[in-house]
């Protein structure tokens, strides 16, 4: 390996901190800013959901700009455009006394710039790789957020008890301006004169829809119409929608879940750690896998895997089943949650991944509110949130049988 293409790692490690720190200091954290913006704005606690909600649409929905602007222009660009928008959502939604203030500072601000930070960094970092490892630097980088989630919120919540949630949001704001401009500095592309001293290729689609290994130099048949035309790419948004909607679902509904069994909720609290921290597992272990046997069988075999538990947790409110839950189903979350996004790229050509990745995290978006709505409504209906996690699991089942057709389609294409 030479010296230059070294220098692929430091790309994962810029992905690593730079998506980590976003994630942790906005989606992951919102827990911890729920009740001190509701109590000082006298929010119910369906208003401040809200507000979470139009961060969280924006924040998935606009990613489809921000990928196509990141396979446009400069990396770098990207990376600084969008982390500035997000820093200053922080630190002017840290100035905000009422709720239009709030709104347009962290809501639409902050959100915006939210879903300018995965697109941005993936498509640069599939250059960097081959395609025999470009699941595990995807896994890797994608990490960050499970670090970032059982680091992040205390820290966040310390803040808030020192002083207040504006101060957390200000502090965090120039956390979040600094980690932009050091990866602003660190991130780039590969040049195309080292990548063919490596040998190195991307993927390219072919007239079929599955993708090639085309030199770097040959162009692209890319088309965003004739993706969205392309069934398969709606399998994928399909396969999105039910990883995410298990994924939230668990992230807003664990803790209450534990509460309402009689676990202690400092202790319930400690699960979303627990959850966070095996989902880095999960992120490696399912890019390595990815890059041995393939996206497919991974993705049902972790999926199956969060089924069962999302199932069995239904016969025991221990404490000790609560927490081998959180283990093995954020296992099972991080190892599959990136992989319709990867298989994507692999479908329809690595060029444009950016883009690809950003269309596509408008069905993740989808997930993240389908899950969590899906179980508290059947939540106030049955009084119990078991019923909530055996529809969960029905979902889980759909996202299979999803993949399994998709797996099919794409032999069969090929």
């Amino acid at each position: 390996m030479t010296k230059g293409l070294g220098y692929r790692w430091l790309v994962v490690a810029v992905f690593f901190c730079f998506n980590g720190c976003a994630w942790g200091m906005t989606q992951s954290t919102h827990g911890v800013y729920f009740g001190p913006i509701s109590e000082e704005l006298n929010l119910s606690s369906g208003i401040m959901s809200a507000l979470f909600s139009i961060f969280l649409v924006l924040s998935f929905s606009a990613g489809a700009f921000w990928g196509w602007l990141a396979d446009k222009l400069p990396v770098r660009l990207v990376v600084f455009l969008t982390g500035c928008c997000l820093s200053l959502g922080l630190i002017l939604g840290s100035y905000a006394y009422s709720v239009p203030i709030f709104i347009l500072a962290y809501c639409f601000l902050g959100g915006f710039g939210m879903a300018g930070v995965f697109p941005s960094c993936a498509g640069t970092l599939m250059r960097w790789f081959s395609p025999g490892s470009q699941a595990l630097a995807l896994g890797i980088s994608s990490a960050g957020v499970g670090a970032a989630t059982a680091v992040i919120p205390p820290f966040a919540d310390r803040l808030i008890v020192q002083q207040d949630w504006h101060h957390a949001f200000f502090v965090l704001g120039i956390v979040m301006g600094l980690m932009t401009l050091v990866s602003t500095v660190c991130i780039k592309q590969p040049s195309k004169a080292l990548l063919a001293i490596e040998g190195l290729t991307v993927s390219q689609p072919s007239r079929s829809g599955v993708s090639t290994t085309k030199q770097v130099n040959q162009g692209t048949s890319f088309s965003i119409k004739l993706m969205l035309k392309d069934k398969k790419f709606w399998l994928l948004a399909g396969m999105s929608v039910s990883a995410m909607s298990l994924a939230q679902m668990c992230w807003v509904h664990l803790i209450p879940r534990a509460i309402d069994v009689g676990i202690e909720s400092s202790t319930a609290a400690q699960l979303m750690i627990t959850l966070g921290s095996f989902s880095i597992l999960g992120k490696i272990g399912g890019g390595y896998f990815t890059d041995k046997f393939g996206p497919y069988p991974v993705y049902i075999g972790l999926l199956l895997l969060q089924c069962i538990l999302l199932i069995t947790i239904n016969t025991s409110d221990e404490l000790w089943m609560y927490i081998a839950f959180s283990a093995l189903f954020g296992t099972g979350y991080g190892g599959c949650i990136f992989l319709p996004t990867f298989a994507s790229g692999k479908i329809f050509g690595m060029e444009y991944f950016s883009t690809i990745a950003g269309i596509l995290g408008v069905s993740y978006g989808v997930g993240c509110i389908l899950g969590p709505v899906i179980a508290g409504v059947l939540f106030d209906i049955s009084h119990s949130y078991k019923l909530s996690f055996l529809i969960a699991a029905v979902i889980g089942g759909v996202g299979i049988i999803l993949c399994a057709y998709l797996k099919k389609t794409v032999s069969i294409s090929g």
